[in-house]
């Protein structure tokens, strides 16, 4: 009995371990064609405004958003592999739960600096804006939280 237990944890540690290499290996992939999944995007969203609007002078102004809502599905792709990984990871919903929170927070802060940066045309708020938003799009707060939770498991109180 005992051997199958121990058997059966082993197969979910391969499991788990697997599902966690093959995220990070699509986190590369995410990050190597960036710029090709953008634009492909950015194309189609294009042709799809042009087919639904008449063209009235509005198309230029909605291929300006249209390129902000390119880069927020991106940055909601990227997020997500980055939330399915320390759910995989963890599997504790306190873990999760705080990793969604702090992403989430993030990524509504720094929409709000850009659009307040772009509205008052403040430059060093853009700039703090993108230098958040590179933490927001880097494998650093996936490394942090692993890392804290193998070092919380290591240590007894």
């Amino acid at each position: 009995m005992q051997l199958q237990r121990s058997k059966r944890y082993s197969q979910f540690d391969l499991i788990k371990y697997g599902l966690l290499t093959l995220l990070a290996i699509s986190i590369v992939v995410v990050g190597l064609l960036e710029t090709s999944l953008k634009d492909s995007l950015a194309i189609n969203l294009d042709k799809l405004i042009v087919c639904s609007l008449a063209n009235d002078g509005t198309h230029s102004n909605l291929s300006i958003h249209s390129l902000r809502i390119v880069n927020f599905a991106y940055r909601l792709l990227y997020c997500g592999i980055c939330l399915f990984i320390i759910h995989i990871y963890s599997t504790n919903r306190v873990i999760t739960k705080l990793a969604v929170i702090l992403y989430g927070s993030l990524l509504c802060l720094i929409t709000i600096l850009y659009t307040v940066a772009q509205m008052l045309q403040v430059e060093p708020l853009r700039i703090v804006a993108f230098r958040m938003d590179t933490l927001l799009v880097s494998p650093m707060p996936v490394i942090l939280l692993i890392s804290a939770s193998f070092l919380r498991g290591k240590t007894s109180l």
